[in-house]
């Protein structure tokens, strides 16, 4: 199976419709985006306030659902884990404080911010604030966690709006969060993005549903999304990224390669 038609299988068996009689969000999967050559060249600059990083040596994906035409999506929740020794790429913008919606700029030194790790209101709206943990921290409580190398996000601010205090750094390797627009009646509709991860490439891994299937997960990222039209309904979703674990078949033809390349040297 290729790698396009194992992404392709893996959407497929997440899309999980919720409990809504005709309404519905329905997961779509973890979907890789493009690292923009502009973005590459401003996280490697020495004006970088994360200091200087190579994107050539990330990946990009979005955690995407999608909302039906009659409904609206109202909440989700995250908890991404990186297990092995790379990090989130967690950008700070120029003013210090770690944003954890979405941003973006178009101009230099700046460009870098569109690539962050971060949470996305459907049709990439900004601006808004973690309503707690996800329901998967033990226990769920309303501090949310956010990868970070140093000022993370502002806890106090002066007069003037300017932040006095952050949350602590951390090892940049859990994204936990809940996040929401209870308040609004529509939206956009269609496939939308709702969380983007930017973690260090790995070369041959993919995102799987069962982590069965890869030799070792080195990120995951589970939750739930919440839609208007029902507000019992929780569609939940789990993915896992790594490197696939060869199939029988494969296992036994490289057994038979072996047992043959035996054979000439006995001979």
């Amino acid at each position: 199976m290729s790698r396009t038609t194992t992404l392709l299988a893996t959407a497929a068996a997440a899309a999980l419709t919720s409990s809504a009689a005709f309404a519905s969000i329905s997961i779509v999967g973890m979907t890789p985006v493009t690292i923009s050559t502009a973005a590459k060249t401003d996280a490697a600059n020495a004006s970088n306030p994360n200091g200087t990083v190579n994107l050539n040596n990330y990946s990009m994906y979005d955690l995407q659902v999608s909302i039906s035409a009659d409904d609206h999506w109202a909440g989700s929740d995250i908890r991404a884990q990186i297990n092995n020794g790379g990090t989130f790429f967690a950008a700070q913008p120029s003013d210090g404080e770690y944003s954890i919606s979405f941003k973006t700029s178009t101009s230099a030194p700046l460009r870098y911010l569109g690539s962050d790790t971060a949470l996305i209101y459907p049709g990439f709206q900004g601006g808004f604030k973690a309503l707690g943990s996800s329901s998967l921290k033990t226990p769920p409580d309303d501090q949310a966690t956010f990868p970070s190398n140093g000022t993370n996000v502002a806890t106090g601010r002066d007069s003037d709006g300017f932040p006095t205090a952050y949350a602590p750094a951390n090892d940049q390797k859990l994204l936990d969060a809940s996040w929401g627009d209870t308040g609004a009646a529509s939206g956009p509709s269609g496939v939308q993005s709702i969380a983007r991860l930017t973690f260090p490439f790995t070369a041959g891994a993919i995102w799987v549903t069962d982590p069965s299937q890869v030799a070792s997960v080195l990120t995951s990222a589970r939750g739930q999304v919440k839609q208007l039209s029902d507000a019992t309904a929780r569609t939940n979703y789990a993915f896992y990224y790594g490197v696939p674990v060869p199939e029988p078949t494969s296992i036994a033809m490289l057994g038979l390669g072996l047992g043959a390349v035996a054979l000439r040297r006995r001979k």
